[in-house]
């Protein structure tokens, strides 16, 4: 009987779990859509979603903190946490974009939107925070489940948080780069260049 009961709940543990990650591949891809249709790019939205692993790590980090097991509500959680972290990523990619837009190089325009949306970055961090804490500090056997996952908010958003005004920006650059690398090898040379490179010839 008790042999039973323990298959029984391994077999409903793998498919809670199997439903998890189906849900966050899905996830992944509809904020991937919206953000690519918003942002008229395809590559800005990669760049607003490389703050996710940072994410993973800020509730890794959290649970080990606070000797908490990483359960099927701390996963939920984690879901939770792809759209409240991208918000921040959004703000600073956007508002470098509309300074681009303005005609200030790219390395400015980075600097300018992390001093411009520091405070509202900083502000939503600090009012998610501020409202799961008392579900993190809750106890009782409710308290113990509902916990587990709003530590897992906490963490990650606050660790993302610090990580998104460096990364992000980072990441914007490079992409930038390896854009503008690409636009001059597939850019047909003009009539001055392909008159000097045959004089050197």
């Amino acid at each position: 009987m008790i042999l039973t009961y323990s298959i029984s709940l391994k077999s409903t543990q793998q498919e809670l779990l199997t439903d998890m990650i189906l849900i966050f591949v899905i996830s992944i891809f509809l904020v991937y859509l919206v953000m690519a249709v918003q942002f008229n790019h395809l590559a800005h939205p990669i760049i607003v979603m490389s703050v996710i692993p940072m994410a993973f790590v800020g509730v890794v980090l959290g649970l080990f903190a606070t000797q908490r097991e990483l359960s099927i509500l701390s996963g939920m959680g984690i879901i939770m946490l792809i759209g409240i972290v991208l918000n921040n990523a959004i703000l600073l990619i956007d508002r470098t974009n509309q300074l681009r837009r303005e005609g200030i190089p790219v390395n400015d325009a980075v600097v300018r939107a992390g001093k411009d949306r520091i405070r509202p970055i900083f502000m939503t961090t600090f009012t998610t925070v501020g409202g799961m804490l008392p579900l993190a500090l809750a106890t009782g056997t409710t308290g113990n489940y509902q916990a587990t996952m709003a530590t897992a908010v906490i963490s990650g958003l606050m660790f993302a948080t610090l990580i998104t005004l460096v990364l992000v920006p980072a990441v914007y650059r490079t992409f930038n780069a390896i854009g503008n690398g690409f636009g001059r090898l597939f850019k047909p040379r003009s009539k001055e260049q392909k008159t000097v490179e045959d004089q050197a010839v």
